[in-house]
């Protein structure tokens, strides 16, 4: 009976689990090669890629939240529907 509550009061022990991280390299930023031929190649605004995908995603949020278009876009959309004057 004694050796059966001692085992059962083990299995309730947590058993101690050491989580470590491990440090990778960073490896070279170069460049992405050449496109392939025949592309047509635009170089673009790194800032203005990025601000695009943000403008995407909080327009994603937004309509998730039910709020539709706010802002901005809601003003320029605006404006393009009024004709020109």
């Amino acid at each position: 009976m004694k050796k059966m509550m001692s085992k059962a009061k083990e299995a309730e022990k947590k058993k101690v689990v050491v989580v470590a991280s491990k440090k990778t390299g960073g490896g070279v930023k170069g460049s992405k090669g050449k496109a392939g031929a025949g592309a047509s190649v635009k170089v673009v605004d790194k800032r203005l890629k990025s601000d695009k995908r943000g403008q995407k995603v909080a327009a994603k949020r937004a309509q998730k939240a039910g709020r539709g278009k706010q802002g901005a876009q809601k003003r320029i959309q605006k404006k393009g529907k009024k004709g020109g004057r």
